[in-house]
């Protein structure tokens, strides 16, 4: 893999490649518009914002909408012998 590709889960088939271009673009990822620097698969005109391909380690969800929740890397078990 390129320095300039990523692999992301919400565009499986092909990398997506770090490119910066003046044009405008919506991103596949939040639906916003953006200009400048994506990630951009040419094959199927995806395209994703540079932070869109980072995943939020913040959640929402609409049945609790005064809770946020935050995800945490698992730790490891450490047990006595």
């Amino acid at each position: 893999m390129k320095y300039n590709e990523i692999s992301h889960f919400s565009h499986p088939k092909h990398k997506l490649r770090f490119e910066h271009n003046e044009f405008p673009f919506k991103c596949d990822g939040c639906n916003e518009v953006g200009i400048g620097s994506r990630y951009k698969c040419s094959i199927c005109d995806n395209d994703l914002h540079t932070h869109c391909t980072i995943p939020s380690t913040t959640l929402f969800h609409a049945f609790y909408t005064k809770c946020t929740f935050q995800t945490h890397q698992e730790t490891r078990r450490v047990t006595a012998t």
